[in-house]
């Protein structure tokens, strides 16, 4: 699924109006009954007051719609029309036209510094006041408006996007604070960006039908990853087929205190359909790996404690470097050593930090090298970014100078390419936030390199297979509870939904 600009949005609703054809009415109307749908769905108490905050573009006209259906669904349905522009759309017209004429709801228009009445306090608020098309501060006499609803106790819903948020800038003050947004055919950039969450809410997508043939031929770059397409890219195991079909993966890490990791990131490869499993551990390590990872082949570091030589075999199809490994000065030639002689490798946590220490351009990476930084270690590696879009921006950048895949852990992962392709991730969950997680991300992308596929294959199932494996940990143990080792106890049914 992509995520569009509002000028995308925009012709695609224009395109889509001129060749199905439809009356732009009458997609608004189609939009509505599809936002209706979903309310219906999640709050079927027709008791409940639903009152609806309308402005007068064609947001506006979608909540008049949307109050009419609800209305004759035998909700009670208070309409608040504000007057925060002069304009008004010819939709947003006709649906006001549309809903007096059936007399369903109660209207009241509402000028700067009017009151509106009270509102009980298990009603629900839908906010329909400025669409994706507004992009300019509110006007200061309608600020103490946005500031009331936002005190309000209340549910609220916005349609498309919160009110006072633009589809790629960031909210303030005056933007409506949404328990939900139900945002229309495709997310919204600024959905992505965590400084939004408060007003974002949980979103979700819901289809208004636009034709989809006006994707064909596009050259759009920014994507939200979707279950079918991960479908596509899986591959399938012949019954004839050994271990040695699945290919050997290399996991380098690990120091005393900190062998966790590379039990982790080890068990991970494994469960991803590698073939094969090498640790290559300090010799501390030897006991711990042997005892909880059976399966593993274990490579000795000289190094009692640290990783401190560079030992590779032509056999390993994939490499995995920086699980709990310390930055320890002699670490730092075996990690740039991996980092110029491993076609696919994948560098995490001190991996990083250790590259931070040599010093990034002194470094040659091989195409497509993939690094999963956090936040903090993308900043480390590229430098301080004001927020969250800067850090995009500074991604593709980097991505595009080195030849790197960045894979920027967080909510929504990011994944950037250096071709400048972006992909936000859609599983996951705040559980995830915890020890250990990124270094079963490695491993995981390091066992679907071993196991054949591409490294943007590889990179895109691994990040959302992780995110999935996480979502079924949380269904077993909630997101205060849920720990690292029970996301690979999930894999395997991650792997099943998705063969499915």
């Amino acid at each position: 699924m992509y995520v569009l600009s509002s000028d995308e949005i925009k012709a695609w609703d224009e395109y889509t109006i001129e060749n199905e054809p439809i009356s732009s009415i009458n997609l608004m109307e189609r939009a509505a009954q599809n936002f209706v749908g979903w309310f219906t769905k999640n709050y079927f108490d027709t008791n409940r007051q639903i009152v609806v905050f309308c402005g007068t573009g064609n947001n506006g006209g979608d909540g008049l719609a949307i109050a009419r259906m609800l209305s004759k669904k035998f909700y009670t349905v208070h309409v608040i029309i504000c007057h925060i522009t002069q304009h008004k759309s010819k939709d947003f017209i006709e649906n006001l036209e549309r809903i007096k004429l059936r007399d369903v709801a109660s209207i009241q228009e509402l000028n700067a510094k009017d009151t509106f009445v009270d509102i009980h306090p298990k009603s629900i608020i839908i906010d329909a006041l400025l669409g994706i098309g507004f992009n300019k501060p509110i006007d200061d006499t309608w600020k103490p408006l946005f500031k009331k609803i936002n005190s309000l106790p209340q549910t609220k819903i916005s349609i498309d996007i919160p009110s006072g948020l633009s589809n790629n800038g960031f909210g303030n003050e005056d933007t409506i604070k949404a328990d939900y947004t139900i945002t229309f055919q495709v997310p919204k950039l600024s959905f992505f960006f965590s400084e939004n969450e408060k007003f974002v809410g949980n979103w979700h997508v819901i289809s208004i039908g636009l034709d989809e043939s006006y994707l064909l031929n596009k050259d759009f770059n920014i994507n939200y990853i979707q279950h079918f397409e991960i479908q596509n890219l899986l591959l399938k195991r012949s019954k004839f087929s050994h271990k040695g079909n699945f290919g050997h993966s290399l996991i380098v890490g690990g120091q005393n205190g900190m062998m966790g990791a590379m039990v982790l990131a080890t068990k991970a490869a494994y469960r991803s359909g590698a073939g094969i499993v090498t640790a290559h551990i300090p010799k501390i390590g030897n006991s711990i790996l042997q005892s909880t990872i059976p399966e593993a082949i274990i490579k000795h570091d000289i190094d009692e404690n640290q990783i401190s030589e560079y030992k590779f075999e032509e056999s390993y199809n994939a490499v995995g470097i920086g699980c709990g490994m310390g930055t320890a000065s002699q670490s730092l030639i075996a990690v740039k050593k991996y980092i110029e002689s491993s076609n696919n490798i994948v560098i995490d946590a001190d991996g990083l930090n250790c590259i931070v220490k040599i010093g990034i351009d002194n470094i040659k990476f091989k195409e497509n090298t993939i690094i999963t930084p956090h936040p903090k270690e993308f900043s480390r590696l590229f430098g301080e970014t004001k927020n969250s879009y800067e850090r995009i921006k500074l991604a593709i950048e980097k991505a595009n100078q080195y030849n790197i895949i960045i894979v920027l852990k967080g909510a929504n992962t990011t994944i950037v390419f250096p071709n400048l392709e972006i992909y936000f991730n859609s599983t996951g969950n705040a559980g995830m936030a915890t020890a250990g997680s990124g270094d079963v991300l490695t491993g995981i992308l390091v066992g679907l390199l071993s196991r054949g596929y591409s490294p943007k294959e590889a990179v895109l199932l691994g990040v959302y297979l992780h995110g999935l494996a996480g979502d079924f940990a949380k269904d077993s143990f909630g997101v205060e509870s849920l720990m690292a080792s029970d996301i690979i106890d999930n894999l395997s049914v991650a792997f099943k939904k998705l063969y499915i």
